[in-house]
């Protein structure tokens, strides 16, 4: 079975819900979708360091779906190079344009090939399919996009709602009704709704970077810094960036991680163990070699730490600062 564009993704999607027979003896192709595309009005064909890092997170959030649906956890460290490396999407710019198109259909074939051990058949695809729809469909897009203005629009004075009202946009019957399937299939299935947290948290950054280049498009929905303001108020308390610092242990260190310089770190006084990189620009400097001699030494280390908080979950941790605590 191939699937080449949304409306066929759909209709397996609705084929697999309602448990028709469906013929996966010879599995499913994933044949040019999905593909998320990203429009930004500039001068150029460049990236911006903002769209980078949501471009970053988007992989991060992919990366753990796949451990979600492999490992039973979103947590990182059970990832293999070999797994990160085969889970990498490629974002093609197109010269000359503002268009950056995220090719996902190699990744989700790996979800497919890497999970049919863990589920049957049928829900290995019904879940897949799934997510390609939560990480590029249009329809899902939209319906967020409407969720969170008429989420915002609630709390507003009367004055306010017709101006958030004009936001949304108009779903045709027939996206309504696959909606209301897709919602029912997140409420049943519990992997769903941990996969479309993680996802719509990854859409808003993508929204929100975008309303601030300029005149933009995410699957094609017109994108303002007005609309992207009320889509992100509820998810950022959900993905907040803080700064802490502590006393940590060093537990491990990898310099070999295709990423870049990485070392788990133990608090000493809470016990919680993070993952920590080391910003591209700082690695110049003595703190990848600090983190590194402390290691050897077994010594502790003094460290000032950037993140990203989802939840009670911490996620992509980063030194920013380290200092060797002398025994």
């Amino acid at each position: 079975m191939e699937i080449r564009n949304e409306d066929e993704a759909w209709a397996l999607f609705e084929k697999l819900q309602a448990g028709a027979p469906v013929d996966l003896s010879n599995g499913v192709k994933l044949s040019g979708w999905p593909n998320l595309t990203v429009y930004v009005k500039s001068g150029d064909s460049s990236l911006s360091t903002d769209m980078m890092e949501a471009f970053l997170e988007y992989q991060e959030m992919i990366n753990r779906s796949y451990s979600l649906m492999v490992n039973g956890t979103t947590d990182l460290r059970g990832l293999s190079e070999v797994e990160r490396e085969s889970l990498t999407f490629r974002v093609r710019v197109t010269k000359g344009s503002s268009n950056s198109d995220i090719t996902l259909a190699g990744v989700l074939q790996e979800f497919l090939k890497t999970a049919a051990g863990k589920m049957t058949p049928e829900q290995t695809v019904f879940v897949v399919i799934s997510l390609g729809l939560m990480l590029a469909g249009v329809t899902v897009y939209k319906y967020r996009w409407n969720g969170k203005i008429k989420e915002q629009e609630i709390k507003e004075k009367a004055d306010q709602r017709r101006d958030l009202l004009n936001q949304q946009i108009t779903l045709s019957g027939q996206e309504d009704k696959r909606m209301k399937l897709f919602a029912r299939a997140i409420q049943e299935t519990a992997i769903l709704g941990k996969l479309d947290e993680l996802s719509e948290s990854a859409a808003v950054e993508l929204f929100e970077v975008a309303s601030y280049e300029g005149d933009s498009k995410i699957a094609g929905i017109p994108v303002t810094q007005k609309a992207s303001e009320l889509t992100s108020r509820t998810t950022r308390r959900k993905s907040e960036r803080i700064n802490f610092s502590g006393t940590y242990k060093i537990n491990k260190v990898d310099a070999t991680a295709k990423k870049g310089f990485r070392a788990q770190i133990r608090d000493v006084d809470t016990g919680q163990v993070l993952t920590a990189g080391i910003a591209d620009a700082l690695i110049v400097g003595d703190a990848a070699n600090t983190v590194r001699k402390a290691f050897w030494a077994k010594v502790e280390i003094e460290a000032d730490l950037q993140a990203r908080e989802i939840g009670d979950e911490i996620v992509n941790a980063e030194i920013i600062t380290a200092k060797a605590i002398k025994k």
